[in-house]
């Protein structure tokens, strides 16, 4: 692993006088710089995909079984896609045009691409990276520079129960092994808009205009918000513990405010989500350690022991 840290000191400091509102905004300024200088940094030494996102973010398999819906109509579209009904799953067009071998919109296309995305896919093995390699030559992958991942939203219900402990490690330790609840798995405002993997050597335009939609190599206008049932992966944003998310300053000004749009931004109307659950990253602690040997994995993970 290969850890590059640069220090900038063309950026002005805030200043006592200077309010909460005014330096979140001149940290969102330092922010699309910095983005951009690194943008420019992997472009330069021809690093391939590359994820933008934050700390409480993660990137993570979109399958069909995450589709909108209770659990049960979950497992109901993954009997009928194993069966090869995928009318019951899909748009009746895409389902025609899958048995009859007609020309596919790019859209269709994605939709097919999305029933080889694996389930469970620490049980199987496949990684993120791996599924990548083997669909490098189909959209979207073949043909994008920028593609926004949805995002979705997961809130503060602990339930590290519910998962036997990976040797030597607490799942309560970790977000993505302790809260599985999450929001409605489509475009809203809980949700919000997406985040993006950029191939850095593809890149023409390095300027990153907006953290969610790096610039117009990404889509125009709308494409912060992608649409959930043609991606491949999304973006899983984890809420946290109160105390941990309240732990930023830029969240107790959200929490003080009376903007409306400071109002969807809150602990409660990001942790209270109660649609449905999502248990796909249990299994990458295992994995991780296979990959790296359980003492390179204590190693790095020593302060979630």
């Amino acid at each position: 692993m290969t850890i590059d840290v640069w220090a900038e000191d063309k950026f002005k400091k805030p200043n006592e006088t200077m309010g909460m509102r005014e330096q979140i905004l001149m940290h969102r300024r330092r922010q699309l710089d910095c983005y951009s200088d690194c943008l420019k940094h992997l472009h330069e030494a021809q690093r391939t995909w590359t994820m933008l996102i934050d700390i409480d973010e993660y990137i993570s398999f979109n399958p069909i079984v995450a589709e909108d819906g209770s659990g049960k109509a979950r497992m109901k579209a993954w009997k009928e896609v194993n069966l090869g009904n995928l009318s019951s799953v899909y748009p009746y067009k895409l389902a025609k045009v899958l048995s009859k071998g007609e020309s596919r919109s790019r859209e269709e296309t994605l939709m097919d691409a999305r029933t080889r995305v694996p389930r469970a896919p620490f049980v199987n093995k496949k990684t993120i990276v791996d599924f990548m390699a083997e669909e490098k030559e189909n959209m979207p992958f073949n043909d994008s520079s920028c593609i926004v991942l949805p995002r979705l939203q997961f809130g503060d219900k602990m339930e590290a129960s519910k998962l036997i402990n990976p040797n030597g490690f607490d799942a309560n330790a970790f977000n993505t092994l302790k809260y599985f609840t999450h929001h409605m798995n489509a475009q809203n405002n809980v949700n919000g808009p997406g985040k993006s993997i950029v191939h850095a050597s593809r890149m023409k335009d390095l300027k990153v205009i907006n953290v969610h939609r790096i610039n117009q190599e990404c889509g125009g206008r709308g494409s912060a918000f992608p649409n959930y049932a043609t991606s491949l992966f999304r973006i899983n944003h984890y809420a946290g513990s109160k105390e941990s998310f309240l732990l930023k300053e830029h969240h107790k000004h959200n929490e003080a405010s009376s903007r409306r749009s400071d109002q969807g931004k809150t602990f409660d109307f990001r942790a209270k989500v109660d649609h449905a659950k999502s248990f796909d990253m249990q299994g990458w602690i295992q994995s991780f350690s296979n990959d790296v040997g359980m003492n390179k994995a204590k190693e790095l993970l020593r302060e979630n022991l």
